[in-house]
């Protein structure tokens, strides 16, 4: 059988995690300057051991579970050194940013891509004055990925390390070379939708009291009407749990419209328990970014565009720190937290018209979606 663009795209390689704990629990070590007292460290993270499966591959996208305990100030470094303690690259945050929940993760995009080999640390560093009012990586019960170890350190200039067993909460994906990126483009044209790649769902009903397909009108695109007697209503497409796209690093692009601005919403982007996507409730002043990651929940911020019933361009990408929200060519809203990570896993693409109210049938409709890894 021939394969459709989208098995094409689906079976491409794809990045590997290669290093994971995602699961969150209590933590080891607090980071302050006054370390060693009372189990404080400056530096805390992960050692590569020898025989590490993931020995060669390249990575630069990092997931790590920290939080801050008090009062917190300064910036919070992300290390990842070699065997001789040589920085090879670094990144950082603000720690008042942070949260205080002891399975909150945040995304870091390294200053350049590294190649793992043993010996190498991938370290958290901050340099508070106490531990009450420090940072605490977070960390997980279970064992840690095979030939790593936990490792930290007595002072903050220090290379003097200490392994110890524990499984600190990060994970950090592969960077592939020579392989192209998943794309996946959909016009929405023809006599009616690719099911071959897209998944129609309903949240009651069927097809027969929400009607849907090709609008039968010049660039009309797919045109989904919700049932009319029931608030909450949703209908919506997916790629049925195929999810190929990256949590840390993708994009996507949707040309969409409601076609009343009272009790009804549309929803595009990428998704899955967590998500990226444009919301436009036509309730509200604005159309909005909306974000979630599974774990930490979810946050909405305005654009400048009020709702309306017209056509908008609208784009979203994702570098795993800042979420962005492009409307009509122009930068509209920002997020960076609660935003989608690797610990939440990949994501698939999405359109969902919501019924705000009940007593009459609400439309919206997409003319065009693509979403590819960055």
């Amino acid at each position: 059988m021939t394969k459709s663009i989208y098995d094409q795209l689906v079976t491409s390689n794809t990045n590997s995690l290669v290093y994971n704990v995602s699961t969150g629990g209590s933590h080891f070590n607090g980071m302050a300057s006054n370390a060693p007292s009372g189990g404080v460290r400056s530096r805390t993270g992960v050692k590569i051991l020898a025989n590490f499966a993931g020995i060669g591959s390249k990575i630069q996208n990092v997931t790590i579970g920290i939080r801050k305990n008090g009062t917190v100030s300064g910036l919070v470094n992300i290390q990842y050194i070699n065997s001789n303690y040589i920085v090879l690259a670094t990144a950082s945050m603000n720690a008042s940013d942070l949260g205080t929940g002891d399975k909150d993760t945040y995304n870091f995009k390294l200053s350049s891509q590294v190649t793992i080999a043993s010996g190498d640390r991938l370290l958290i560093q901050y340099s508070g004055t106490a531990w009450s009012n420090g940072v605490i990586l977070n960390g997980a019960s279970g064992t840690a990925p095979t030939n790593t170890s936990y490792t930290y350190e007595g002072t903050l200039n220090s290379n003097s390390f200490t392994e110890a067993a524990g499984v600190p909460m990060m994970s950090f994906d592969s960077v592939l070379s020579g392989v192209t990126r998943q794309r996946v483009v959909e016009n929405f044209t023809g006599t009616g939708l690719d099911t071959d790649r897209w998944q129609l769902t309903h949240s009651i009903g069927n097809d027969g009291n929400s009607p849907n397909g090709m609008a039968d009108s010049i660039d009309g695109g797919f045109q989904w009407t919700t049932h009319n007697s029931n608030t909450g209503y949703y209908g919506q497409l997916n790629f049925n749990a195929k999810r190929q796209f990256n949590p840390i690093s993708s994009a996507w692009i949707a040309v969409t419209r409601n076609h009343t601005t009272t009790n009804t919403a549309h929803y595009a982007g990428l998704h899955e328990n967590s998500y990226f996507m444009i919301g436009a409730n036509g309730n509200n002043t604005y159309f909005k970014l909306d974000t979630r990651n599974d774990t930490q929940g979810s946050g909405n911020t305005d654009t400048s565009i009020a709702s309306d019933i017209n056509w908008h361009t609208w784009k979203g990408e994702t570098d795993g720190v800042t979420v962005s929200l492009y409307g009509d060519g122009v930068l509209e809203a920002e997020r960076t937290y609660p935003i989608p990570s690797t610990a939440t896993g990949n994501l698939e693409p999405f359109f969902q018209v919501y019924n705000v109210s009940s007593g009459t049938s609400k439309t919206s409709s997409i003319r065009y979606f693509e979403a590819y890894n960055t």
